[in-house]
């Protein structure tokens, strides 16, 4: 995505973060600003370095689910600068659109990708629950539920995995 698309995209009632551009103001200059905050991420990522107010978050609770007394229940929500969010999002379009050109997901994998959902995974299964059924052919299913499955992954092993497919270095 480019960025002035990216900046047409933000809720107005996107948090400013410690550097204080808010969403409104980068609506408002679109233009000027998308020229700016290229220049801004090319120098970033040619470096390697990141503005030191883009770094800080303040990190607040948002509750999900279930007993509001339980931490557990509760998810983190960072609230950074947006020229970071959009520095971040057109990075994360340009992993994702380099994953998707070396067929780096399993077909079955629905979630988190664009164009696929767990809706559409969940069709795809009754589609062929229903062949089996109809066809009299046995069908085994195991639904599993990774819980609190991001804060799980180990991230040294993904930036290896994301290098070996040769993935740009100054995007890891």
């Amino acid at each position: 995505d480019g960025i002035a698309s990216v900046i047409d995209n933000i809720k107005l009632s996107s948090s400013a973060g410690v550097d204080e551009i808010n969403s409104k103001f980068l609506k408002n200059t679109k233009h000027i600003s998308a020229a700016h905050l290229s220049l801004l991420f090319s120098q970033s990522l040619s470096t390697g370095n990141i503005l030191e107010d883009w770094k800080v978050g303040k990190v607040v609770p948002v509750y999900k689910s279930g007993n509001k007394e339980s931490p557990l229940n509760y998810r983190p929500i960072s609230l950074t600068s947006v020229p970071c969010k959009i520095m971040e999002h057109v990075i994360f379009s340009q992993v994702m659109h380099f994953l998707d050109s070396v067929d780096f997901f399993h077909s079955s994998q629905h979630g988190f990708r664009k164009g696929f959902s767990c809706e559409t995974r969940l069709a795809l299964f009754f589609h062929d629950l229903h062949i089996n059924l109809y066809s009299n052919i046995q069908t085994d299913t195991i639904f599993l539920d990774f819980s609190k499955a991001f804060d799980k992954v180990p991230h040294q092993r993904l930036l290896l995995k994301l290098a070996q497919l040769n993935l740009d270095h100054n995007i890891l």
